[in-house]
């Protein structure tokens, strides 16, 4: 059976390769780069603070300033034809994982995403990135710190990496902290 660290170096590998096809003007099955893979630029909105990466099939960009609220990061990234973002699969999150832990300057200790508790009164956890709000159906909350400990409107969920988990953990929305964004499919 494979272990998470297994499926993450796994990852981190396969990661690398299509970084590394990437740069050469090739993807993985040598042909030239797709259109998705051109159109995500090198740093979002012109801003050198939120480089991106083209991932799997996702562009995502990693803000490495604060915004005074998640509703602040969702604009932004709405601002610029993004949202912030889903992790809807645990592949996705390994994903995310894997490239944030291979890159030291996108170590930090918090991301927002589009997680957050319902607003609406359906006392249930969704990605809030483009309507209707879809729940949770893969989650990843740290155990250690009894994730989610807010399970209530206003709060909004984020990846964790001051241990280096890349768990998710739960504050309130109005709480100032990095964010990503992603393409929208």
């Amino acid at each position: 059976m494979l272990t998470y660290k297994d499926v993450a170096t796994a990852t981190f590998i396969g990661i690398s390769l299509l970084l590394i096809s990437s740069a050469s003007g090739n993807s993985a099955h040598g042909a030239s780069l797709t259109q998705l893979e051109s159109s995500c630029p090198p740093y979002f909105q012109g801003n050198t603070s939120v480089p991106c990466w083209y991932l799997g099939n996702k562009c995502y960009c990693f803000s490495s300033f604060r915004l005074p609220t998640w509703m602040r990061c969702d604009e932004y990234c709405k601002g610029g034809n993004m949202t912030l973002l889903s992790l809807e699969t645990e592949a996705e999150d390994m994903l995310i994982n894997s490239h944030v832990q291979a890159n030291p300057e996108l170590n930090f200790s918090e991301y927002w995403t589009s997680g957050r508790y319902s607003q609406e009164g359906n006392n249930r956890w969704e990605w809030a990135s483009t309507q209707p709000f879809q729940p949770f159906n893969y989650t990843n909350w740290h155990p250690i710190y009894n994730q989610p400990d807010d399970n209530e409107p206003g709060s909004c969920a984020l990846l964790y990496f001051l241990d280096y988990s890349g768990y998710w953990a739960d504050n309130v929305c109005i709480y100032s902290t990095r964010f990503v964004c992603e393409s929208i499919e």
